[in-house]
């Protein structure tokens, strides 16, 4: 579950960095996935995705359909913030999709 809110968060943040416009390049790639990795956005998604663990019964039947709908409602929920993001786009400074791109690097863990 973690994984699919993640990924589906940070793909918003990179949809909010490249404005729909630009190529995703490996530096809007990476900055998309640290904004989240470093934001308390997932914190708290993580928190609620463990509070069900802990109070449901995943293999009851049913269960499913609980868990997809918890998933919608964790990514309802933890939709990156205009405003963070607009200081996020302020923090990288100017763009240019056609300038060469960066070697990737090892991401944090965890």
């Amino acid at each position: 579950m973690a994984y699919i809110v993640d990924l589906t968060l940070v793909m918003q943040n990179l949809f909010w960095l490249t404005g729909g416009q630009h190529v995703a390049s490996r530096r809007l790639i990476k900055l998309s996935f640290k904004a989240y990795y470093e934001s308390e956005t997932k914190a708290r998604a993580h928190g609620m995705i463990a509070k069900l663990v802990k109070e449901k019964n995943l293999f009851a039947p049913g269960a499913r359909d609980a868990i997809v709908e918890k998933i919608v409602e964790t990514i309802n929920r933890h939709r990156i913030d205009p405003m963070e993001m607009i200081r996020l786009k302020d923090r990288l400074g100017p763009y240019d999709p056609s300038a060469p791109d960066e070697p990737w690097a090892p991401l944090p863990s965890g």
